[in-house]
C-alpha cells in the first residue's frame, strides 16, 4: 500500500507541476497577444483632453511606437503573471478540494473564499513584479 500511495502523491506532484506550467505559459501567452492593445489604450486615456479630443487611434498608436514600440514594457508584466495565474489557479483548486474533504459537495461561499484567499496570496505574490 506504501507504493501505490507514493506513486498516488508523485502523479499528484506531477499534476500540480504541469498545471502551474501551462497555466504560467497560457498567461504569458495571454499576456503577449493582448500587452500592446492594452498599452495602447492606457495611452489613449493619457492623451485625452478635458474638451474630449486628445487625437485619434492611429496617431497615438505610432506616438507608442516611436516612443520605444509596442512591446515596451512586457517583461515585468509576463514576469508577473508567470506567478500570479499559476498562485491564483492551481491554488483555488488546492483549496477547494481541501474543502471537499470527505467526498461532500462544496458550496457558493467555501468557493467563493477559496477564490478569495488564492487570490489575495496571488496578488500579494505577483505585485512586486
Amino acid at each position: 500500500m506504501s507504493n501505490r500511495a507514493a506513486g498516488a502523491g508523485e502523479g499528484g506532484r506531477r499534476e500540480t507541476l504541469a498545471k502551474v506550467s501551462l497555466s504560467s505559459a497560457s498567461a504569458a501567452a495571454a499576456e503577449f497577444s493582448t500587452f500592446p492593445i492594452d498599452a495602447l489604450k492606457i495611452r489613449l486615456q493619457l492623451h485625452r483632453s478635458p474638451g474630449g479630443g486628445g487625437g485619434g487611434v492611429l496617431r497615438v498608436a505610432g506616438e507608442l511606437v516611436r516612443d520605444g514600440g509596442l512591446y515596451r514594457g512586457l517583461s515585468p508584466a509576463i514576469l508577473r503573471h508567470i506567478f500570479y495565474t499559476p498562485l491564483r489557479i492551481v491554488g483555488y483548486e488546492h483549496l477547494r478540494s481541501y474543502l471537499a474533504s470527505g467526498g461532500r459537495e462544496v458550496g457558493l461561499l467555501e468557493k467563493a473564499i477559496a477564490g478569495g484567499v488564492s487570490g489575495v496570496a496571488a496578488a500579494g505574490a505577483g505585485q512586486p513584479c
